[in-house]
């Protein structure tokens, strides 16, 4: 989980202004350094775009892939990237690649904005995502097929900004206008592209699909199951960071979990399973499939005042309302 914001003129800004806008997108990005706290950049690619990104590393740890990427380059030169998500294919995109950010940047700069060339891209892309790329003056923005990567976004006739949450959205917006409307902020779709100009306003971004999640032949869908299952477990499994699992007791995770031991010694898997100090609890459950798969099982007890503080802290970090005890 990493976090991205960006901000987008479409007029030219005065240097007052511009600094306004500079420092509360710096603290907006204060805002979201728990999605990613291990390193976290603000920079003005260009006089009208400034682009932030906080990053919890997963692949690539060293300082060359930490975000707006690439971080060693003038963007006179190339193009610009915030990315939040994982490309669990990206070593099958890229031979030798180390990190999926570069294998996204790489394909972008190929695609030179246009739609067939970015089809293409988004539809070899394996993964999860809410990405931001700019060159020349040009934005290019998506998110995955499922919208499991969060990005919403505001607009006005000076700017646009973006953000993975809208409480640095908000935040940033209470510093930067008088008076703005909610009705303003939108979330960006998924299964989604759009490409923006910065050197003309348009009232509406234009998202163009790129994928379509109708299943065509269920039944070979159905019978395929194992295999894509394996599959899918085994990419998500590349990390340059040890691994953990979360672990109820129930078919999803259980099943999740003795996949990955096929691919990994059980001895070395670690699970974890959140229990209340009273009520139902699931440890029962969760021991006895870590039991069967030969994982290693943590059991972490929290009272109730961990949850109320969990959820009052989660409250304003969430890009949907919360749906299920188990956000927390």
């Amino acid at each position: 989980m990493c976090g991205v914001f960006a901000v987008g003129f479409f007029d030219e800004v005065n240097s007052n202004k511009y600094k306004n806008f500079l420092s509360a997108a710096n603290k907006s990005l204060l805002d979201l350094n728990h999605r990613g706290p291990d390193n976290a950049d603000l920079i003005s690619v260009s006089n009208n775009f400034l682009m932030g990104h906080t990053r919890l590393s997963i692949n690539g740890l060293v300082p060359e892939y930490n975000q707006p990427y690439p971080n060693n380059l003038d963007s006179s030169s190339c193009g610009k990237i915030i990315f939040n998500g994982e490309i669990f294919n990206f070593k099958e995109l890229e031979k030798g690649a180390k990190c999926d950010t570069s294998v996204v940047f790489n394909y972008l700069e190929k695609s030179e904005f246009s739609d067939n060339k970015i089809m293409s891209t988004l539809s070899n892309f394996n993964g999860m995502w809410a990405f931001i790329y700019y060159k020349n003056n040009k934005i290019l923005v998506s998110r995955d097929r499922f919208g499991e990567k969060p990005l919403f976004y505001y607009q006005d006739k000076s700017f646009i900004v973006f953000s993975s949450e809208t409480f640095a959205l908000k935040s940033f917006l209470k510093k930067c206008i008088k008076n703005y409307s909610k009705k303003n902020i939108y979330e960006f779709p998924s299964a989604s592209y759009a490409i923006l100009d910065l050197t003309k306003y348009e009232s509406k971004i234009e998202a163009i699909k790129y994928y379509s999640n109708e299943i065509n032949d269920f039944d070979m869908q159905a019978k395929d199951f194992k295999k894509i299952f394996s599959s899918a477990v085994s990419r998500r499994l590349i990390s340059d960071v040890p691994l953990a699992f979360t672990l109820s007791g129930g078919l999803d995770s259980s099943l999740v979990v003795a996949q990955a031991a096929q691919f990994i010694d059980p001895k070395k898997l670690s699970a974890y399973c959140a229990v209340p100090s009273k009520g139902f609890s699931e440890e029962y459950w969760a021991e006895k499939a870590a039991t069967e798969i030969g994982c290693n099982l943590n059991i972490v007890t929290y009272t109730p005042s961990d949850y109320i503080k969990a959820f009052k802290f989660i409250q304003n970090k969430l890009p949907k309302d919360i749906r299920s005890p188990s956000s927390v």
